[in-house]
């Protein structure tokens, strides 16, 4: 069977977003189940037709803030997706998986089964970062959008429960709702490390693009309170984003610059998981599985996560990780010394959560969710 991928952001170039690894570990699972998968995304627009993008995006920003210019820009990336596949016999496929509502509705009129996935709604995202303000005509067109794909998708697909549970909330037919989680390739992941060496320096460990929502600054003081306890301890931060120089004086006033360091490179995850000894989650809020811990599971690393959204689906407290309610640095940090003191409990929920992973988050296991 052959399958069309249609996504509104530039997938080739968010190498780190979480629906455009989404894309390609789905792209890499249709190929080892037998089928195939094309992608039309924002990196199929052309440069110049970008270069128009930007401009019109910046003039809603200058006239009318944030608000105006984060629908100006879904809705521009939406009508350029919506030209491209004007110009594609979608008939010649199977089934076309669109990456969220609007993406949806950028779908020419078909007779092909389209399935609606949705890794989280974007009125809320948008909502919580602080771009779209609650009852503007500006956050009503993105609820309406949601709504007209909620009703007419063919199928509906979220990684999680409790995203299936809002899409019922906002009148989706709950015959035609499914979770599938996400997957990865368990065997790209070997842990070097088993065990927390006593003897030597613990190194803690977060990964993600650097936001509000990842929670890195909670984690960042969650470990100043920890250093008071045992000081032989450091603190890797790995992933891009525009709260570096933020983040990096945070660590400075807290006292803890020296022994935190900040990696907005990462070429290689495996590698830069295996240097780590504790991987921590502390993220405000979260829609689906982040695939970042299922890495980190599949590497048997103990984990230490924010009790929310999809981390709070694959992490069961007591059994193969430690969950603490968001943005509370001191829980945070009273949960991590567990992990780093109590090595033998550590290596037991860290294997219990790999066991997870390579049973229920495969490549394998996803591609067939949707087909």
């Amino acid at each position: 069977m052959k399958f069309l991928c249609v996504h509104l952001l530039d997938t080739r170039a968010l190498i780190s977003d979480g629906v455009s690894v989404h894309i390609r570990s789905l792209e890499e699972g249709m190929k080892r189940i037998g089928h195939s998968m094309d992608i039309v995304s924002f990196s199929d627009v052309s440069e110049e037709q970008k270069i128009l993008y930007r401009e019109k995006v910046a003039r809603a920003y200058r006239k009318g803030g944030s608000n105006s210019g984060i629908k100006e820009m879904f809705n521009l990336r939406r009508d350029l997706i919506s030209d491209i596949l004007l110009k594609l016999d979608i008939s010649s496929y199977d089934g076309i998986f669109a990456q969220g509502p609007l993406e949806f509705t950028s779908i020419p009129k078909r007779k092909i089964p389209v399935i609606l996935t949705i890794h989280a709604f974007r009125s809320d995202d948008e909502l919580r970062k602080g771009r779209l303000i609650e009852g503007t005509s500006e956050f009503m067109w993105f609820r309406e959008e949601e709504a007209k794909a909620l009703k007419t998708a063919d199928r509906i697909i979220s990684p999680t429960r409790p995203i299936i549970d809002e899409a019922v909330r906002r009148g989706a037919n709950s015959s035609v709702l499914k979770v599938v989680p996400n997957g990865i390739d368990c065997n790209r992941y070997e842990s070097t490390r088993t065990n927390i060496d006593a003897e030597k320096k613990n190194i803690i460990g977060v990964l993600g693009r650097l936001s509000r929502q990842k929670g890195q600054d909670v984690l960042i003081r969650a470990f100043a309170i920890l250093q008071k306890k045992n000081t032989d301890i450091e603190l890797d931060i790995g992933g891009p984003g525009e709260l570096l120089d933020e983040y990096k004086t945070l660590a400075n006033e807290l006292g803890v610059a020296d022994r935190v360091n900040f990696c907005d490179e990462i070429k290689n995850v495996p590698d830069f998981l295996s240097r780590i000894d504790i991987a921590v989650l502390p993220s405000r809020w979260e829609g689906g599985n982040p695939f970042v811990l299922l890495e980190c599971g599949a590497m048997r690393l103990p984990v230490v996560a924010s009790n929310v959204g999809g981390i709070a689906e694959m992490i069961e407290e007591g059994k193969d990780g430690w969950l603490v309610e968001p943005d509370d640095p001191k829980a945070l940090a009273e949960a991590i010394f567990v992990a780093l003191t109590d090595k033998a409990e550590a290596v037991r929920r860290a294997t219990k959560l790999r066991e997870k992973i390579f049973r229920d988050y495969s490549l394998e296991q996803m591609a067939k969710g949707y087909v």
